[in-house]
Formats: C-alpha cells, structure tokens, sequence
C-alpha cells in the first residue's frame, strides 16, 4: 500500500510516497521525543477540534492492515482505543514550523496528521501535536492545518507509484 504525505516546513510545501512503515516510523520519532503526545481530530469546515487523550501507543500493522492508537482520555485514566483500517488511509501530512512561544522562545514546533474516509465518504482527521513543548498547542495543531490540508491532496502516489521505487523493485528483483 503506497498513499500521498503532503508536508510543509516554514512554509514550504512538498508531497512524497508513504508506506505504512514509513508512517508507523513517523509516529515512533513523535512518541519517542515526548511523554505528553495529544491525540485527537480535526474538521475546519466545522470548525471542530477534538482533543482525545494523551497517546499511550500507536501502532501500524501493514500486514493486518490496521491503524491503532491507545490513549488516556483527557477527564479520566482508563484507556480507549481507536482501531482504523489503513485501506481507508487517504493521505498523511507533517507541518513544521518556527514559532515563538511565551515561554520557551523560538523553537521548531510540529504536528502530524492522518486521514481515513469512512463508508459514507466523510474525511477524518487525526492529530498528533506534543502537549508539553508549547503553550497552547492546539492552537498550533488549527493553524498548522490550515496550511498543510491541501498540500500533496493533488498527487495520487497510489494510482501513479513512483519511479524510484519502482525501479529498485526491479533492481531486487
């Protein structure tokens, strides 16, 4: 399964092949850099932002096909799980930007974003933003995806592959 990341990094933008691997990597660095890893979803057109928890685990299964993420609810500490089916992964995106934050300066700050479609078509957009490393970190987690929703949304890595890819295939083959 091969799906489109779309990334922006101070405002440039660039799109790229995803693999499961790559992303469940993706989700490790974010996990591994924090103890405090908010998880939730947004929908701008609603103008919704929903913070779920702080992420226990996240994992990735390719072979299964699943996406998983433990979490600690925010109000409680029983655990909750999201199950996702990675074939209705749409696409991926990483923001990456400096921010000046009141109280720790000028630092690097991003978020991580991946959408499934459901059955009806309706896009879901999970987040993952360190909860500890700024302020007010949903209000980066809104901003960031104002400028990164749409980025790589133009590029179907799915219906195209990608030469490199294809050709060290063959090259192993």
């Amino acid at each position: 399964m091969v799906f489109t990341h779309g990334s922006v990094v101070n405002f440039q933008e660039s799109a790229r092949e995803m693999f499961p691997e790559d992303l469940a990597y993706l989700f490790d660095t974010y996990l591994s850099d924090t103890d405090a890893l908010l998880f939730g979803t947004i929908h701008l057109e609603r103008q919704e932002l929903h913070q779920f928890g702080y992420v226990q685990s996240l994992h990735i299964d390719p072979d299964r096909q699943l996406f998983r993420c433990l979490y600690t609810p925010m109000e409680s500490s029983e655990t909750k799980e999201i199950v996702r089916s990675l074939t209705e992964l749409q696409i991926s995106h990483e923001a990456h930007f400096d921010v000046i934050d009141q109280s720790q300066g000028k630092l690097r700050y991003q978020v991580a974003y991946v959408t499934f479609e459901d059955d009806d078509g309706e896009e879901i957009t999970y987040f993952l933003a360190d909860g500890k490393r700024v302020e007010n970190p949903l209000m980066y987690v809104a901003a960031f995806w104002e400028h990164v929703s749409e980025v790589g949304r133009d590029v179907d890595f799915s219906m195209t592959g990608c030469q490199a890819h294809d050709l060290s295939r063959k090259l192993k083959s």
